[in-house]
């Protein structure tokens, strides 16, 4: 199970839902499905953002495990800060670069299968899904409580 930030404010959530996907920056390095490590997507970033190390050595893991660690069927979570609940579904598709249909060009096709209240979570998996990155692999026994408690709810399509 996997985190995907939706942008500061969940800026991106609706056009996480309408268009059945996630999706992350860093546009400007372009198309990287043919990089098979995380050295190309670091030497990547380098020549097109001015960051520091830190910085390049975060956005290249996560963009690397966007490309290479995200599979077809894995579960994803996005946050909506406005109404806190969080959105879960499955991804159905491999990754695309796509600079039409949304701000952010890496893309990830997902099916939305409902949403959970934050308030039904434990306060050890809030604070685990408190990280600030844009995307980031979901500890086992957090996302076991996150699919029992969305098992346990009658939960309406994610649709409001």
């Amino acid at each position: 199970m996997w985190m995907v930030r939706a942008g500061r404010g969940s800026e991106h959530l609706e056009d996480f839902i309408e268009n059945d996907c996630i999706a992350i920056g860093w546009n400007e390095i372009g198309n990287i499905r043919n990089i098979k490590n995380k050295e190309g997507v670091k030497e990547l970033i380098r020549k097109k953002y001015d960051y520091k190390k830190g910085r390049i050595r975060t956005s290249a893991s996560q963009l690397y495990k966007f490309v290479n660690k995200m599979n077809e069927g894995d579960y994803i979570l996005t946050y909506d800060t406005d109404k806190r609940v969080y959105h879960i579904g499955k991804i159905t598709g491999d990754y695309e670069y796509d600079e039409y249909t949304l701000e952010k060009y890496h893309v990830r096709d997902v099916e939305w299968l409902g949403k959970i209240d934050r308030d039904d979570l434990s306060n050890l998996t809030k604070n685990t899904l408190g990280s600030i990155t844009t995307l980031f692999q979901i500890r086992e026994d957090s996302a076991n409580e996150i699919l029992s408690v969305f098992e346990d709810e009658d939960l309406s399509i994610t649709e409001d």
